[in-house]
């Protein structure tokens, strides 16, 4: 795994109170079932995310294209639909 796809792991992981060594990642079953986030905290990881991702470095080590604005926010609403955690019933 690289360290930039460690790095929002480990933030993603830091919203509902576990560490990414907690999730067994090696396993056939999918952890990000397991656990839920509210609204509000996918969406301010969200906005974490797309912020991070204007480091060049992070960009190109998780995305491709060109990096911008539109591009980062699209990226971050697509990580979150496929690997973030349930939400919490609200």
């Amino acid at each position: 795994m690289s360290d930039e796809l460690k790095e929002v792991l480990e933030e993603m992981c830091r919203y509902v109170g576990i560490t990414l060594d907690a999730l067994n990642l090696q396993t056939g079953h999918w952890p990000f079932l397991e656990y839920t986030w509210s609204s509000a905290a996918e969406a301010c990881f969200r906005g974490w995310l797309e912020e991070r991702m204007k480091d060049k470095r992070m960009w190109r080590a998780l995305a491709n294209g060109r990096n911008n604005k539109s591009r980062r926010a699209a990226f971050a609403r697509a990580f979150v639909f496929m690997y973030g955690w349930r939400l919490e019933n609200e």
